[in-house]
């Protein structure tokens, strides 16, 4: 009788192993796989990618880094690393029926993938003007352990008031109530501008009302102005009233504008009401796009050279020659925010998360990873 129920136990056992190995197998069977192939023509995008977009895709010069929110699953969610040879999940908190099961907000600094929205008190949560700031902390993400950790801490008096931060391939701009840093190693900074309460701010996560470039800050002012200041002479270069484009603009409806630059032209992304209408802001408020794209005023760009990309889930992508103002529709299915690394290629999500480029002529459109 003894013998009998050892070897029930063992059968039982070896039931349920049999079962979570079943189980196990089936799952990794059917996990998103990606497949990636660099281009030679990489440049430095760092800013577009991630300013106005969610940061759910970074590339580090080799490897993909991207934030995978199919609706296929609640076990697939998560960070994948993906490359011509392979993909791996990288980052996973566990099964959910959150798309926020991912590193958000992810930023190039150096071939390092910085956290924007990471603070130890509160993972995955972007700070902004107004809200309680990081501390001068920044995080990143390991990619040899595969794991968070701290990265440096910015010097300064102020760098309990430090807001957030954004980058470019090789600088990061830090914002506090009233001013802008920059530092070129993630300890150091030297304050660059000092009159932040200027810029339109709307939300604690706002950062449509204003682009920074290596040597300039071009945003929308209080008082109805698109201005570009000079961190270089320190000094506004550039400076013009709202109400010549006919706009009668309201700060409390910020949120709705955004400023881009392409080259050396300003651009003003219009997408208060039902329409959006993209203006040159530079050659006298230009109209270069007028057309009802979006849902809501959500609306996604990016740029390369002359060419702005205009892309919503309503839409598609545009691609518009600022210069010329002629406007090629690349993809006629909705989209969500869009990455440019190369010359020859724009990534971006659909609306069921998965990730696919297209050339930037439109002729060709693949599958990345999903």
């Amino acid at each position: 009788m003894k013998n009998k129920k050892v070897l029930y136990g063992f059968l039982v056992t070896g039931t349920i192993f049999a079962a979570i190995l079943i189980i196990f197998f089936l799952i990794n069977s059917f996990f998103p796989n990606g497949h990636f192939e660099s281009e030679k023509t990489i440049f430095d995008n760092n800013y577009n990618n991630s300013h106005i977009s969610d940061g759910n895709l970074a590339f580090d010069g080799q490897k993909l880094y991207l934030n995978y929110n199919g609706e296929d699953s609640i076990f697939f969610y998560g960070t994948y690393k993906t490359d011509d040879n392979s993909s791996k999940r990288i980052f996973w908190y566990g099964p959910s029926w959150s798309s926020g099961n991912s590193l958000y907000s992810m930023q190039v600094f150096k071939n390092n993938i910085l956290l924007k929205g990471y603070t130890v008190e509160n993972m995955s949560v972007e700070t902004g003007i107004g809200s309680a700031g990081f501390g001068g902390k920044i995080y990143r993400f390991n990619k040899d352990t595969d794991s968070i950790e701290l990265f440096s801490k910015l010097d300064g008096s102020d760098k309990n008031k430090y807001l957030r931060y954004e980058t470019t391939h090789d600088k990061i701009y830090v914002f506090s109530q009233n001013s802008i840093y920059e530092s070129y190693d993630g300890k150091k900074v030297k304050k660059i501008f000092d009159n932040v309460s200027d810029i339109v701010i709307t939300g604690a996560t706002n950062e449509s009302c204003y682009y920074l470039s290596n040597n300039s800050i071009c945003y929308i002012s209080k008082d109805g102005y698109i201005k570009e200041y000079s961190f270089k002479t320190q000094n506004v270069v550039f400076s013009k009233k709202l109400k010549e484009a006919g706009i009668d603009f309201n700060k409390e409806d910020g949120f709705l504008y955004t400023i881009a630059k392409c080259k050396d032209k300003i651009i003003l992304i219009d997408s208060l009401n039902y329409e959006t209408i993209v203006y040159n802001v530079t050659d006298n408020f230009k109209i270069i796009f007028e057309k009802d794209i979006s849902y809501y005023g959500i609306t996604y760009y990016n740029a390369n050279d002359n060419f702005l990309f205009l892309s919503s889930e309503k839409y598609g992508i545009a691609k518009i020659d600022v210069k010329t103002g002629s406007v090629n529709r690349l993809l006629n299915k909705g989209v969500k925010d869009t990455y440019i690394f190369d010359d020859k290629w724009i990534y971006y999500f659909n609306k069921v998360g998965i990730l696919n480029r297209i050339t930037q002529n439109g002729k060709t459109t693949e599958k990345v990873f999903g």
